[in-house]
């Protein structure tokens, strides 16, 4: 049986990093992340739950790519693209 999904992110709950951290440690080391002015092109960290720095306003194409390691994303309000 299908769940049901909210259709637009406004329905979505927003959660505080501060609580986020609490929960899951939220890996937010920007020194962990490849990027190009304001895009994310690579992912060379340890994995986990973690935060994209939120100054990004894209994700590059295959920026995780291979990375299993990825178990939640928290994404900046001001990402506009992803690939």
């Amino acid at each position: 049986m299908e769940k049901d999904h909210p259709k637009d992110l406004a329905t979505r709950t927003v959660i505080p990093l501060e609580i986020l951290d609490e929960m899951y440690s939220v890996n937010t080391e920007r020194d962990d992340f490849t990027i190009e002015g304001t895009t994310v092109t690579g992912y060379k960290g340890t994995g986990g739950y973690i935060a994209i720095p939120d100054d990004i306003t894209a994700i590059g194409d295959n920026a995780f790519y291979n990375n299993t390691n990825i178990t939640g994303v928290l994404f900046p309000q001001n990402l506009r693209s992803i690939g």
